[in-house]
């Protein structure tokens, strides 16, 4: 067995203890009963969403009298697909169809050219590609059944929106490293488009990797490959909605909760303030800067801004790893024991991002010195880039640091003279004098003191 599958493996290991085992009571029987547990859910949901119910057996027809043979209902009858379908949820069926189809557009568009993000073949296989679709598939209708049965007003609303895709990509590389020696498998082309229709599923998925009770086994392990796909859904699903944890990844997805992106915005720019006041003024004085680089960070979890694989796997280890610290405070408070005082996954999460505006803070200045229609993309593209210049482990571990050292930082409430500083027109002023080229020597004096 190869380095890197060990290392695939400790890490899925520790991604179980921290997002899967604090979902389940204290004393639940081990890791390797949740992950069977997993398995076994996934198959059953499988079967909910892609496989259509059997008719119900009727008796078998008798002869001996003609007038019951003409109105007896026969074998075949029975056996029809109209016959199939008369319990069917319609509603269902459409809207599952239609999700199916919007998701797989997007993931067909999914092509890591990197090696180190599996490669072009990888993820244009057809086996990758059915997976994927299946994964999410699955996870939207179980979401959107859990909000019916709950209550929908105290729920996330799921919509499956472009990006969870991604997310749920590098979820399954993992998985599939962990499962095998990702160097020697081998994948088809990607010619073998997934078709529209299939005979023998209404949605031209195969589902027959739906998990039989008979076949989930010890024999089996916990990193089977026959189970990537199973274990793949369980990680995902705690990953994107983690009801132990303060982040909840699905948030960032609901566009029609404009009060939460609201809020996370604002936390955005306070801590951006606190860490650094002159770099915020200039990265706030384009106005629609925030909403334009937060989402991009925030719902991918920064699946496009590293070039190695490795390097985005260390930045979800140390999310999932406050996670999971959450999670086992959660099981301890419910003892009567005291919650940590460091700062909730959530906090690191979204200081992330503040970290990378930071790291790169000399461009963001530099561009903000000469004005011009382009600025604004300018910046994103620099702070999109800053990740992707990341050349050893220790660049990745001081973005990581950076993002604590901001998210434990204790800011002050601002006052209503804070508040005018912010919304202080001199620095937009100081743009459309830029664009007309000329200087105004008030707003470069308060500059250099603030400096």
């Amino acid at each position: 067995m190869t380095s890197m599958t060990e290392e695939a493996r400790e890490r899925i290991a520790r991604w179980r203890e921290d997002v899967l085992v604090p979902l389940f009571p204290p004393n639940s029987r081990g890791l390797g009963e949740i992950v069977r547990r997993g398995r076994r859910d996934y198959g059953k949901a499988l079967r909910r969403a892609f496989v259509l119910p059997s008719p119900p057996p009727l008796p078998s027809r008798t002869t001996g009298n003609d007038d019951d043979d003409e109105n007896a209902t026969t074998d075949e009858d029975a056996c029809s697909p109209l016959s199939a379908m008369r319990n069917q949820d319609f509603s269902f069926v459409f809207r599952k169809k239609e999700l199916v189809r919007i998701v797989k557009q997007d993931v067909q568009r999914i092509v890591f050219e990197s090696a180190s993000f599996g490669g072009k073949n990888f993820w244009q296989s057809r086996k990758v590609r059915a997976a994927l679709i299946r994964c999410m598939t699955v996870f939207v209708l179980e979401m959107q059944s859990k909000s019916r049965k709950d209550n929908a007003s105290k729920e996330i609303v799921v919509e499956y929106k472009q990006g969870m895709h991604e997310i749920l990509a590098m979820v399954y590389l993992a998985t599939s490293r962990a499962a095998t020696s990702f160097a020697e498998e081998s994948f088809e082309s990607g010619s073998d488009e997934l078709d529209d229709d299939d005979e023998n599923n209404d949605d031209g998925l195969d589902v027959s990797l739906v998990v039989r009770d008979n076949e989930d086994n010890e024999e089996e392990g916990e990193y089977s490959q026959k189970f990537v796909e199973h274990d793949c859904f369980a990680l995902f699903s705690a990953f994107a909605n983690n009801t132990k944890s303060s982040l909840r990844l699905l948030e960032y997805f609901q566009s029609q909760n404009d009060s939460f992106i609201d809020e996370y915005c604002e936390r955005f720019r306070r801590r951006m303030y606190a860490a650094d006041a002159v770099t915020a003024r200039i990265f706030f004085s384009k106005t629609s800067l925030t909403r334009l680089y937060l989402p991009r960070f925030l719902k991918l979890v920064y699946v496009r801004e590293f070039k190695r694989c490795e390097f985005l796997l260390m930045i979800w280890d140390a999310i999932i790893a406050e996670m999971g610290r959450e999670g086992k405070s959660h099981h301890l408070s419910s003892n009567n024991e005291p919650l940590s005082t460091l700062p909730s996954a959530r906090d690191i999460f979204e200081s992330l991002s503040v970290a990378a505006v930071l790291g790169c803070k000399d461009t963001i200045i530099h561009e903000h010195t000469y004005y011009s229609a382009e600025s604004v993309g300018n910046i994103i593209n620099k702070i999109k880039s800053f990740s992707s210049g990341f050349t050893k482990p220790s660049d990745v571990e001081n973005l990581i640091q950076m993002a604590k050292v901001i998210a434990g930082a204790k800011y002050e409430e601002e006052d209503e003279d804070d508040d005018e500083q912010f919304f202080d027109e001199s620095v937009f002023k100081s743009d459309m004098f830029a664009a007309m080229g000329i200087e105004d020597e008030s707003y470069h004096a308060r500059e250099k003191k603030a400096s």
